[in-house]
């Protein structure tokens, strides 16, 4: 997607929310399973969660200020926002894994 408008970046930011809605309820979903783990075990999960957790809130963020964004930064955040959305998304997934779901 290129810069274009207002409304492009509003159904950019609309689209990305929804998947950033999606990944929180995937963590709360292994949050869920860490509490049947032994208790060392129970806090290096939590400790590994509470680390994605911050990472959503930091892609939150950044679609939050790509409202802001110019021209020449739109495709570069974009990217960036995107990458971050997918690698979280794969992590989340291997963290449920990981945790027997």
């Amino acid at each position: 997607m290129n810069y274009r408008d207002d409304q492009t970046i509003s159904a950019y930011q609309v689209e990305t929310a929804e998947n950033l809605r999606a990944l929180a309820s995937r963590l709360q979903a292994a949050e869920a399973r860490v509490g049947n783990s032994e208790a060392d075990l129970r806090i290096r999960n939590q400790q590994e969660l509470d680390e994605l957790g911050w990472r959503l809130k930091e892609i939150e963020t950044k679609l939050d200020d790509l409202a802001n964004a110019d021209e020449s930064e739109w495709e570069a955040r974009q990217t960036e926002i995107d990458a971050g959305i997918n690698q979280l998304g794969q992590d989340i997934e291997n963290a449920i894994t990981l945790l027997g779901g």
